[in-house]
């Protein structure tokens, strides 16, 4: 039976980040995970698909890392003081805190949504291993609308029956979370013509064909190894009814193993 995760924090930018570590089960890889959440809004979904994703994946030998960003979860700080910029520099931090919790020397970047998005982005800046990109977001300003209109839909179809009660949506605040200006302005100017990496080899898991506003993969140099794969599983990200949902296609999971464990060292 795999070990339960083993809760720490570690020091990033001046502040402090909430982590759990997930050690190998059995023979060891030496080779690490750090798992990038999406924004808090679509990590109420995704929670229990991560934790499951953590677990099978130390059953493979890989050390693992999921981490809350500064400003969300368990971590210090506050949303509306956080930035893209900033969360790029906690995956960074959380990177750093891997290795010296773990001891391994290489890793792979898997990041679900916007957390794929800014795995993307670090690695522009960094190489490693294998990055992993489960759905992510291409343009930014689709992805604020498509959010924003479900919350709206959210409200309109069951107004008791939302994350938080109707009553409580005042000010800048989506699907319960606060919504600063200056974050959904930052998200809206995420291009698909930035699409940038250093990394030499990139996974692109899709649970349903990309729209085109989302599709990464033509952005790609032609200097990365791309592999592109669609599950055929849509796991419904726009649609307000699905909010609630926390079960995942248990093929979404047993893919991202395999496109990991593929990219693997070891």
């Amino acid at each position: 039976m795999t070990l339960p995760p083993e809760p720490f924090f570690f020091s990033a930018q001046g502040s402090e980040l909430f982590g759990l570590y997930q050690s190998p089960l059995g023979p060891s890889r030496k080779e690490g995970i750090v798992l990038c959440n999406p924004l808090p809004q679509e990590m109420m979904r995704s929670n229990h698909a991560l934790v499951q994703l953590s677990r099978q994946l130390a059953e493979l030998g890989f050390a693992v890392l999921r981490f809350d960003y500064f400003g969300t979860g368990d971590s210090h700080g506050i949303l509306q003081d956080a930035s893209l910029e900033l969360w790029q520099s906690n995956i960074k931090s959380a990177i750093s805190a891997l290795k010296k919790h773990s001891g391994v020397s290489s890793l792979q970047l898997c990041g679900l949504r916007l957390g794929a998005r800014l795995a993307l982005m670090v690695s522009e800046e960094i190489g490693m291993r294998q990055l992993v990109l489960w759905d992510p977001i291409g343009d930014g300003q689709a992805y604020v609308q498509r959010l924003e209109a479900s919350h709206t839909a959210m409200l309109h179809r069951q107004p008791y029956e939302a994350p938080m009660p109707s009553p409580l949506y005042k000010g800048e605040q989506c699907w319960g979370f606060p919504w600063p200006k200056t974050l959904r302005d930052e998200l809206t100017q995420l291009r698909l013509s930035d699409v940038t990496t250093a990394c030499k080899q990139v996974c692109l898991l899709q649970s349903e064909a990309p729209s085109s506003s989302d599709d990464l993969a033509p952005q790609l140099s032609p200097q990365t190894k791309l592999k592109t794969e669609i599950i055929g599983q849509p796991l419904h990200w726009d649609d307000d009814r699905f909010i609630k949902i926390r079960a995942y296609p248990a093929a979404h999971l047993k893919r991202l193993c395999a496109a990991i464990e593929g990219g693997s060292h070891g």
